[in-house]
């Protein structure tokens, strides 16, 4: 509604010829008149110029004087009156005022100035004449005053509605007296039937808030399982107490959200995403081309997908690039090593833990990969690796779609896509009893194997290639050159490691030549090999160094060095492939003092 004029408030208020011939304005505090109305004389003859209020000055300088008391005062010839504006209400800030006008009424500094057209003022007249002033005074007070609440209450419906999580506000009753969309999504109704009705008839659950009413301490960040008449929801609340100038509690501001709406925000920020596409993957071969293309057609579904392949072939781009083809790349693509975690941890890191499970526990517990991935994807590395024990907990996530927390009761619904990966046979594994049936069948659903290096020798230069030009950028190398000679030797080279194998005698073939690498830049094989044999294009010092007699200690420690190096340094597979326990490598390493790796 906007500003009403002093015409406006006179022809609605003052009947038809009451208070005659008189010039009425609102003066500011500066003396400044911001609006000015003449009432029509009873005559015309009557009438004085127009748009003028003698003797201004004196009455500002009464009111003054009279300082915040709502009386009237009269110049000193009695002929002119004013009286204080009467504000009803919080006085409001000038900020978002667009009129003096409005400034001067809803912040109360000025005043109502009256003076008649004809000389005589009847003391009657006078009389109704400051109460017809103080009326209008107040009335324009009380509407501009009106109209900046509604501005006010439009703005704070504007920022709640904008939010992206629940926003209601409520009464000590639990009565809601506010809410947004968001709010109403997550309880399963609608804003026009949550509004004015008691919380306790969307949630049947033991309601937190209660304890903010009574205790007048904040909810921050915590999580809570709220029944409703359709299902269980699980949440993530802020409940902050409002108290009014006398210290009581008023209302309170619940905020929430989907905990799935949490974890995925948490997932975004950690950077638990998939980073490659099928745009990164370097191949020409038919058979790399029949991988990915069924890969592809697995990214356009929802089914659970077993990547096959030896160690380096790529399986973990392959499960990248299919999260990010598929529908839920926007979601978190959580990675899951079945073989680096520590098995009498690998339970609570899977599946979280509830508050209290055991010692050290964080207050409120802590959610598993399974809850942090809910609404994306899930990719098991290494899975022939799960210990036996949780394979049937791994099957019931699979087929219930709920996780239960370590020491919880409280199933937690979650939607995931699983992508697994192993290098063994899995059949052969369930043969020995070493891998369950029906979790290899839950997951056997869509199987891509990834070829070998040494199957696609085509793919062999072109991803030699990729990787040279790579690592000239990064080692910032720009005129480093690689002779046909050099290519030529990576072209005839098994590659027990595949491309991973390949990579990194790229990359260290870059960091240590200067202009041109040549054939001896890349001979080296970092794979252990058998004991008294050298590669067919070893050097005649590499030949002498077999031949001459180590002590078996020696032997051993360059194995295991030589092992930690083919598996880039991850502890766990290179005792995989020795057949060793991990502790195994770190003891004999200090035998030799040859110092200790870091755990992968």
């Amino acid at each position: 509604m906007p500003c009403p004029t002093l015409a406006e408030l006179t022809m609605e208020l003052l009947p038809p010829g009451v208070l005659p011939g008189l010039h009425m304005a609102l003066v500011d505090d500066d003396g400044r008149i911001l609006d000015l109305h003449t009432v029509a004389p009873e005559a015309p003859d009557q009438a004085s110029p127009p748009g003028k209020i003698p003797h201004l000055a004196e009455l500002r300088r009464l009111i003054a004087a009279e300082g915040s008391r709502p009386a009237p005062v009269f110049c000193s010839r009695g002929c002119c009156m004013a009286i204080p504006l009467a504000v009803h209400g919080p006085k409001l800030s000038r900020a978002p005022l667009s009129s003096c006008r409005k400034i001067c009424l809803t912040t109360g500094k000025g005043f109502m100035a009256v003076s008649p057209m004809r000389k005589d003022w009847p003391p009657s007249t006078a009389v109704l004449a400051q109460a017809v002033l103080a009326s209008l005074g107040r009335e324009l007070s009380n509407r501009i005053w009106m109209e900046e609440m509604r501005d006010r209450d439009r703005f704070s419906e504007s920022i709640v509605s904008s939010m992206s999580s629940g926003f209601i506000v409520l009464l000590p009753d639990l009565t809601v007296t506010h809410a947004n969309p968001p709010a109403a999504k997550i309880l399963h109704t609608t804003e026009k039937k949550l509004v004015g009705h008691k919380l306790t008839e969307f949630i049947f659950s033991d309601l937190k808030v209660r304890r903010v009413f009574q205790t007048g301490k904040p909810l921050i960040d915590e999580e809570q399982f709220i029944k409703l008449a359709d299902g269980t929801v699980h949440i993530l609340k802020t409940c902050v107490p409002m108290f009014d100038d006398r210290g009581k509690i008023i209302a309170a501001l619940d905020h929430f959200r989907q905990i799935k709406d949490a974890h995925q925000l948490v997932s975004r920020l950690s950077g638990t995403k998939a980073g490659f596409t099928f745009d990164d993957i370097i191949f020409r071969s038919e058979a790399m081309s029949t991988a990915v293309e069924l890969a592809r057609m697995a990214a356009s579904g929802n089914l659970s997908v077993l990547l096959h392949g030896e160690s380096g072939t790529g399986k973990e781009m392959f499960a990248h690039a299919i999260h990010q083809a598929s529908s839920r790349n926007a979601a978190p693509f959580v990675v899951i090593d079945c073989a680096s975690m520590p098995r009498d941890l690998v339970e609570s890191e899977l599946f979280g833990y509830a508050e209290g499970t055991f010692t050290g526990a964080v207050r409120g517990g802590r959610p598993g990969k399974f809850e942090l991935a809910n609404g994306g994807t899930v990719f098991l590395d290494e899975l022939g690796e799960l210990p036996l024990e949780l394979q049937s907990r791994l099957l019931r996530v699979l087929h219930n779609r709920e996780v239960v927390r370590l020491g919880g009761a409280e199933p937690l619904p979650v939607d995931i896509r699983v992508i697994a990966a192993t290098n063994r046979d899995l059949h052969e594994e369930v043969r020995r009893g070493n891998f369950r049936a029906d979790l290899f069948y839950r997951l056997n659903v869509l199987t891509i194997q990834i070829p070998s290096l040494r199957s696609r020798p085509e793919d062999i230069g072109l991803l030699a290639r990729h990787f040279f030009e790579k690592y000239k950028v990064r080692f910032m190398k720009p005129n480093l050159e690689i002779s046909p000679e050099a290519l030529s030797v990576l072209q005839n080279r098994p590659w027990p490691g595949n491309a991973r194998e390949l990579d990194n005698t790229i990359a260290r073939a870059v960091h240590l030549c200067r202009d041109r690498i040549e054939p001896e830049h890349v001979r080296q094989n970092h794979a252990p090999h058998k004991a008294g044999t050298a590669e067919p294009d070893a050097s005649p010092r590499a030949e002498a160094a077999l031949a001459t007699p180590v002590s078996l200690q020696e032997i051993q420690r360059k194995a295991i060095e030589d092992a930690i190096a083919a598996c880039d340094g991850n502890v766990s597979h290179a005792a995989r492939r020795l057949g060793v326990a991990r502790s195994t490598i770190y003891k004999q390493l200090r035998r030799t003092s040859r110092g200790t790796p870091q755990p992968a």
